[in-house]
């Protein structure tokens, strides 16, 4: 084994706690943007006047800053009044979507989402699906961690107006 292989990154932001006279202690924020993402280790050790020092047991967390990612990946045009509207979102992420005026609340289960707006519950707001025309649709996910991603928004064309017209035959050019 080389001895580059044996190298590890370390990080470390320090956080100082008063601890109150009945023992519990909150430590101030942190700034931990500079830190990887990933497995992360946190320490605690405290020290009284007289220089004695204790140490708590380690924790390891998963550091997540990266917003969640969203994608609309149903059709923009649809000929039914009340279109499905899929995508699909990180595993497990809360979405949020807002359709021609009514917000929806979904699971992102295995990574994909799906609204029926015909039997979806409305969590907010009323649905006013333009059935011959424009509608909104914006979605954000959040993530485990609490990381909202930026909006993706579709205009999606409703057009429920059948097609009319007159087919002709001439009867002389049939054989």
């Amino acid at each position: 084994s080389s001895a580059a292989s044996d190298v590890y990154k370390r990080q470390a932001v320090t956080a100082v706690a008063n601890i109150a006279a009945n023992g519990t202690w909150t430590a101030a924020a942190a700034d931990i943007t500079s830190l990887d993402e990933g497995s992360i280790t946190v320490n605690a050790s405290v020290s009284d006047l007289a220089g004695n020092t204790a140490s708590a047991t380690e924790l390891t967390v998963t550091l997540d800053q990266t917003a969640a990612a969203v994608a609309i990946t149903s059709s923009a045009l649809s000929n039914d009044a009340t279109p499905v509207v899929s995508g699909t979102a990180e595993a497990d992420a809360t979405v949020i979507a807002v359709i021609a005026g009514a917000t929806y609340t979904v699971t992102a289960t295995g990574g994909a989402w799906s609204i029926d707006t015909d039997t979806a519950t409305v969590t907010s707001g009323t649905l006013a699906i333009n059935a011959n025309g424009n509608n909104s649709v914006s979605v954000t996910a959040t993530d485990a961690a609490g990381n909202i991603s930026a909006a993706v928004v579709q205009t999606l064309v409703v057009d429920t107006t059948a097609t009319s017209g007159t087919i002709s035959i001439d009867a002389g050019s049939l054989v």
